[in-house]
């Protein structure tokens, strides 16, 4: 409630903001309609309707606005920004016409000399009527207008209506050849992701049918793209394009909120801090494997480690079905092999988390190396405790 408080925060902020928001500011805030009046000297009607034009002026101010109303638009996705911007903006053309149109019988009745003159208005019978019956019809008219159907029940007969028509039936067809040149594309990109699946599972069909499969065949090939489709493990690297554009502190927000979780509910870095984690979250790899598919088998060289994401893995004789659950553990050795068997039984989200990628974040973390060579030693040593009990 300080006045003077609200003043040093107020101008605080604004020349904060960009150079172009100061001076906005300063047209915004002029009283027009005092000045207006001052100039013009008595308050007639004319007068009153330029004081108020000069009022949109203010209209500048609007720059703050729409600045912030495009960051939130980029939540959006293009193509539904793209329909709620063609929206918006046709409402808007749609209401500005209207308003031009009563604003032409307007300035036609002030230079008017004689009493008598008509304009639209008057020949429409809405000479007196309420605001919100004129503003009706402006907008029926202003629409059939920029949609090109013209049912010409409006009666536009004056030449400075004409002008006004004319230039409003060039904007229309401008507009409309627009929004036909672009409303396919934007239909069209509304689904890209389901095109392109689409897409894929068309040279599906077209290399089954070359090698003529059989249809069981098929039927399983089917079923496991369908399944990678529908897979909620989100896949870094089709978006690496846009990855090698972000700082590292970008990088970490983006590990942060996608596989971070699964590794820190797995507590096989349980003793790492952050920042080793936000980076191997980074480059762990989402992988499907189909319904009693071999994930590895024994003694097979050990590449990677894997964390559940989703589904029912048979290893070792356990059964593992909970988010973040590890197996392939030896996968961290520099030479390790695998000491059981790994199937899935269900469908089965997994996240990969290759060796060598490993031992590349390991190397720009020192602190952290040591840990990761008492975990390699002591997985080491289980190994060779198994092959000893065989």
């Amino acid at each position: 409630t300080d006045r003077a408080e609200i003043r040093k925060i107020y101008f605080g902020n604004l020349l904060a903001g960009e150079p172009g928001d100061f001076w906005n500011h300063v047209v915004a805030s002029f009283p027009y309609g005092l000045i207006g009046y001052l100039a013009l000297g008595r308050a007639t009607q004319g007068n009153l309707i330029i004081c108020k034009s000069l009022r949109l002026l203010r209209m500048l101010n609007l720059s703050r606005l729409t600045s912030t109303l495009d960051r939130q638009l980029y939540r959006v996705r293009r193509a539904k920004r793209m329909l709620v911007t063609f929206v918006v903006s046709a409402l808007l053309l749609v209401h500005w016409l209207g308003c031009g149109l009563k604003y032409i019988a307007m300035i036609q009745e002030i230079m008017a000399e004689k009493s008598d003159y008509e304009t639209w208005l008057t020949r429409e019978g809405l000479e007196g009527s309420s605001n919100m019956e004129v503003w009706l019809t402006c907008i029926y008219w202003s629409t059939m207008t920029l949609t090109t159907i013209g049912y010409g029940d409006i009666d536009l007969t004056t030449s400075v209506e004409h002008v006004y028509a004319v230039v409003c039936m060039l904007i229309g067809a401008a507009s409309f050849a627009f929004v036909i040149g672009n409303i396919v594309d934007l239909l069209e990109s509304l689904n890209g992701e389901k095109e392109r699946f689409d897409d894929s599972m068309d040279k599906l069909m077209s290399l089954m049918n070359d090698m003529q499969m059989p249809r069981a065949s098929q039927d399983k090939l089917i079923s496991y793209f369908q399944r990678s489709h529908a897979s909620a493990v989100v896949d870094l690297n089709g978006y690496s394009d846009l990855l090698v554009k972000m700082s590292p502190e970008c990088h970490r927000i983006i590990a942060r909120h996608t596989h971070t979780t699964i590794v820190q509910e797995a507590g096989f870095f349980a003793e790492f801090n952050n920042d080793f984690i936000s980076e191997v979250a980074l480059l762990m790899r989402p992988t499907v494997f189909a319904k009693r598919e071999r994930i590895f088998k024994p003694f097979q060289r050990a590449d990677a480690v894997y964390f559940l994401s989703r589904g029912l893995v048979f290893h070792n004789m356990n059964m593992l079905r909970h988010l973040g659950d590890v197996f392939g553990e030896e996968g961290i050795l520099t030479f390790g092999v695998y000491q059981g068997v790994a199937t899935a039984l269900t469908f089965v989200d997994v996240l990969s988390l290759n060796h060598v990628d490993l031992m590349t974040v390991v190397s720009k973390h020192p602190a952290q190396a040591a840990k990761m060579r008492w975990k390699a030693i002591g997985m080491s040593f289980r190994g060779e405790l198994a092959r000893a009990q065989m």
